[in-house]
């Protein structure tokens, strides 16, 4: 898994072109993750039904409205899981001591990855979904909108991540590997026009986003 140098420098919030020798930490710090993480992914699509309190899938509660409304129209739903492992934290904060600054760089650059292996995962979603005549909503994690944080741990025990990528939840509701993401993907048969919306709308820190004041928002 390859990481885009472009994201890393947009995760570090630096404007305009980087010094050359931010450029060359930058080129290293990548180096140094692709070699370190073991970037894995687990998804399993199953049926859904809603309820007055929020969405059920697969014996998942996922409480809220704002899930609800994501998945509006939605007939099965993709639960999805993916980790770059611990040793990407084990590196990350083995500088934050040494060199904070480099441990910085890393972390952003780990960031960028975790995000290209979710959309390699959601792009497998979207084939399987094209296979079976659906189109896919974007992705929407725990700690979204009024979706708690506070599933995580039942979400990770339903996909049994442990086993299956060796993902864990803290009892604070952090994942282990803290470089991880859990996700809901929902299908849908209307037009793909119709179901994509922005990240942005449900996202808690829309308002104060530094990336969207600056217009370079991920999404």
């Amino acid at each position: 898994m390859l990481i885009d140098k472009d994201e890393v420098i947009r995760y570090l919030r630096i404007k305009g072109k980087a010094d050359p020798e931010t450029e060359r930490l930058v080129d290293e710090c990548i180096k140094e993750c692709e070699g370190k993480a073991k970037p894995r992914y687990f998804y399993r699509i199953c049926g859904l039904s809603f309820k007055e309190s929020g969405v059920l899938v697969d014996g998942l509660k996922l409480p809220g409205q704002d899930i609800k409304k994501h998945l509006s129209g939605c007939s099965k739903a993709a639960l999805m899981a993916a980790t770059l492992g611990i040793e990407m934290d084990r590196l990350i904060n083995f500088y934050l001591v040494k060199d904070i600054g480099r441990s910085l760089i890393l972390d952003a650059c780990a960031t960028a990855m975790i995000e290209a292996v979710c959309d390699e995962c959601q792009e497998k979603i979207r084939e399987e979904a094209e296979n079976l005549g659906f189109n896919i909503t974007d992705r929407f994690s725990p700690g979204y909108g009024d979706l708690p944080i506070e599933i995580q741990s039942e979400f990770i025990r339903v996909l049994d991540t442990a086993r299956k990528i060796g993902l864990h939840c803290s009892q604070n509701s952090i994942l282990i590997p803290r470089k991880s993401v859990t996700a809901i993907i929902g299908l849908n048969e209307s037009s793909r026009e119709n179901i994509e919306e922005s990240r942005c709308e449900n996202c808690n820190l829309a308002e104060s986003c530094g990336f969207r004041k600056d217009g370079r928002c991920g999404n």
